[in-house]
């Protein structure tokens, strides 16, 4: 890679570095946004590199951007959203932000689905105003396939046009477990389903067992919203107290608030997956906490969990 930036070769850099668990792949990629921004940049004191991932947490942990966000990408909420050009103004904002861009890095790939990598490629060509792959950005992907898949799509490796164009670099070494032999072998016995005895006995030494009760203030995971709902509830009448009841109000704005419209009551589904996830009726009292469920600030943190409930959903 150092060796393509230095000779600045016409061909475009694609490149897909994966590893197992703990085997330096978010260090890696740190140390060559870095290099980049230090070595390669178009222009001093202009960005060269652009960080994304699928998800605001992802995005937070690399210090970069959500790919629905940077890319402008149709959100998906209960059906398959389909690829729209961008309109002339934000076409124009959109080349005002890639033009000393000349590298993008995706982590977390594997949560990346088939067909928004293709709008991806699609969002490049038109940004760079080309039809070459990925509008002739270098691209460097980050991920393991073992972990976290796409969302109601297909891996991106079943691609048969943008998939074999990269590189593949696998990072094979544990750094951070060195010396615990153990714990490596389990980490890499687990995730293809082979799991040893030894690692069952290992895993199966670690179980607590505490009441029900006492479990209340952890955070719980649901793998679905509506076993989220149950436990909220539940949790509602556990904390006790007044309940307060906020139900949405609904606006459109195409400008500033001063010219904001109430959208009518009939206009407000009550599937929530139909309102972006948003409740029509939320019901909190003292003592509640809290999640977010959109990613407002996502380099301050303030991003959303996928499935996941403390108490109350916001």
């Amino acid at each position: 890679m150092q060796q393509h930036f230095q000779q600045k070769t016409c061909q475009r850099l694609r490149l897909f570095c994966t590893g197992g668990a703990r085997t330096g792949k978010s260090f890696l990629l740190q140390t060559i946004v870095e290099w980049i921004r230090l070595c390669c940049a178009k222009q001093s004191g202009c960005e060269s590199v652009l960080v994304a991932a699928p998800t605001g947490v992802a995005a937070r942990n690399v210090n970069g951007y959500t790919l629905h966000s940077i890319f402008k990408l149709p959100v998906q909420h209960g059906y398959e959203p389909e690829f729209h050009e961008l309109s002339p103004f934000m076409l124009r904002k959109m080349r005002e932000l890639f033009r000393n861009i000349h590298t993008i890095i995706i982590d977390e790939i594997s949560m990346v689905c088939c067909k928004y990598f293709h709008y991806i490629h699609q969002r490049l060509c038109s940004i760079a105003d080309n039809y070459e792959l990925f509008g002739n950005f270098n691209i460097i992907l980050f991920g393991d396939f073992f972990q976290l898949r796409p969302v109601r799509g297909r891996y991106v490796f079943t691609d048969n046009i943008l998939w074999p164009q990269f590189d593949s670099f696998i990072l094979q070494t544990n750094k951070r477990q060195q010396g615990d032999n153990r714990f490596i072998h389990l980490l890499n016995r687990m995730p293809v389903g082979n799991p040893s005895a030894k690692n069952v006995t290992l895993l199966s030494s670690r179980l607590v067992s505490y009441p029900c009760e006492s479990l209340n203030h952890l955070l719980h995971i649901f793998p679905t919203n509506k076993q989220v709902k149950v436990h909220n509830t539940y949790m509602q009448t556990f904390l006790g107290g007044d309940l307060h009841i906020f139900v949405a109000e609904h606006v459109f704005s195409q400008f500033d608030i001063q010219s904001s419209v109430e959208v009518p009551g009939t206009l407000i589904p009550e599937d929530d997956k139909y309102a972006g996830g948003l409740p029509c009726e939320l019901q909190i009292s003292i003592g509640t906490r809290v999640m977010l469920l959109r990613n407002l600030v996502t380099r301050k943190g303030l991003v959303n969990i996928y499935k996941c409930s403390t108490l109350i959903c916001l």
